[in-house]
């Protein structure tokens, strides 16, 4: 089943209202929250250039490599292949647990390095068109991604960006704006001028990036009941006719 068409939580995290204006289909699929990571991390317009230098630490656990070639850092978005599915879980998985820990419970977090999370991924990886996966890249370093799609819903057809996600270490170097361009180019080709997201209200990282990017609230709230609490998410939405500084 590929779930970015609807992306939405997973079946342990059911929403509870929802404004007339969400024309989406939530479905309740075990697999459904691998398509919906809500939250950014890394600003877009940071600098994209860190310096000179050589790779002189490891890439994990501690900071992010440089390799730069000089005065250009080696930074890149393109198409998500199988090869990447394993680096997109891991990202989603370690990136909601640093940023969601006190806001989902642990049954939610499990569901993310799960065999189905794993093969939902994989299959929208193969989707195609109007469906989207594109992976961020600083030299030989996966180091976020982005999942969009294209689909009609009540009143018209969508474009939604239902996930994006660049791991903290990594930030401020400039790939969350990228990865926003890229998928929005994607989007336009569809034939949509304008795009949207939900984003967690307690989640100022995320709004200030899609404000940064000249995105807005547009009014439309919904609340996910995650089995141990609710989660209150606002509407994001804004051109996709991106550029970056």
């Amino acid at each position: 089943m590929v779930v970015l068409p609807v992306p939405g939580p997973p079946a342990n995290i059911a929403p509870t209202n929802r404004t007339a204006s969400d024309s989406r289909t939530l479905v309740s699929d075990s697999r459904t929250l691998v398509s919906d990571s809500r939250g950014v991390v890394g600003e877009p317009g940071a600098a994209d250039q860190a310096g000179c230098g050589d790779v002189t630490h490891p890439p994990r656990p501690g900071r992010a490599p440089t390799g730069y070639e000089c005065g250009m850092a080696l930074a890149s978005v393109r198409a998500a292949a199988e090869s990447d599915v394993d680096e997109i879980v891991r990202i989603q998985a370690e990136t909601w647990r640093l940023a969601y820990a006190d806001v989902l419970p642990e049954a939610a977090l499990a569901v993310l390095t799960s065999e189905d999370a794993r093969r939902t991924w994989a299959d929208a990886v193969h989707a195609g068109e109007p469906y989207h996966v594109f992976v961020a890249r600083e030299g030989e370093w996966t180091v976020g991604f982005c999942a969009a799609a294209h689909y009609e819903g009540q009143g018209g057809s969508i474009a939604e960006i239902s996930a994006l996600l660049v791991e903290p270490r990594w930030g401020r170097r400039g790939h969350g704006g990228r990865l926003l361009a890229v998928a929005g180019a994607a989007l336009r080709r569809a034939g949509s001028q304008t795009g949207r997201a939900w984003v967690p209200e307690a989640d100022s990282a995320s709004r200030r990036f899609y404000d940064r990017a000249g995105w807005a609230a547009d009014g439309a709230v919904r609340t996910l009941d995650t089995g141990e609490g609710t989660v209150r998410e606002i509407r994001y939405s804004g051109s996709l006719d991106l550029t970056l500084d």
